[in-house]
């Protein structure tokens, strides 16, 4: 009987430590502590080789803090081999990031809120989060493997270019009557487009 108690009490705390884990968040770093961890190493590689930061392997929240742009792409002639911007959601105040010709197949900039510049053509995107960039004007994902996208909180959008994907549903919000829209080349087979001037 003590035993039945004993591995009733084990199994009682292994789920209240899965909850308690669970509903934790990690807190973000400090100022100066050095979170280069939390960054794909070869984003920060490029980061250093390009110039924005002087480390790879030491940085720090006040060296992403001022930077406004962004450009790690690669060339129609010289793909880039990025895979992940892991990373990325750090940079503040960010308004303009150039990742075309790499290798990503998830980017996430939802929090990027101040982002408004976005070039990600030729990659193999099949993911793609913009859903927190309300101020974004310029969306340019073409070329890639996206089957949906969700710009409905891109209010703000005057070019939008996502022709070249597999994308079957597209939600547009808000766009401009003086814009520039392309989703040609598409497998569309739900189209909303909603707040649009006539």
């Amino acid at each position: 009987m003590k035993r039945f108690y004993l591995l009733a009490l084990a199994a009682a705390l292994a789920f209240a430590g899965c909850g308690k884990d669970k509903d934790e968040k990690i807190p973000p770093p400090t100022e100066d502590e050095n979170f280069a961890s939390l960054f794909d190493p070869a984003f920060l590689q490029i980061l250093e080789d390009r110039g924005y930061i002087t480390d790879a392997e030491n940085i720090t929240p006040q060296d992403v803090a001022a930077i406004t742009e962004l450009d790690v792409s690669g060339s129609s002639d010289s793909y880039g081999s990025l895979t992940s911007l892991q990373g990325i959601e750090y940079f503040e105040s960010l308004e303009t990031l150039n990742c075309s010709f790499n290798e990503l197949t998830v980017l996430d900039v939802s929090q990027n809120t101040k982002l408004t510049h976005l070039n990600c053509y030729f990659n193999m995107l099949t993911e793609l989060d913009v859903s927190g960039c309300t101020v974004l004007a310029y969306l340019n994902c073409s070329c890639n493997e996206l089957t949906e996208l969700d710009t409905s909180s891109n209010t703000k959008l005057m070019y939008f270019d996502c022709s070249y994907n597999q994308l079957k549903s597209i939600i547009i919000s808000g766009c401009s009557g003086d814009g520039y829209l392309d989703f040609s080349d598409n497998e569309i087979e739900s189209l909303v487009i909603g707040d649009c001037p006539e």
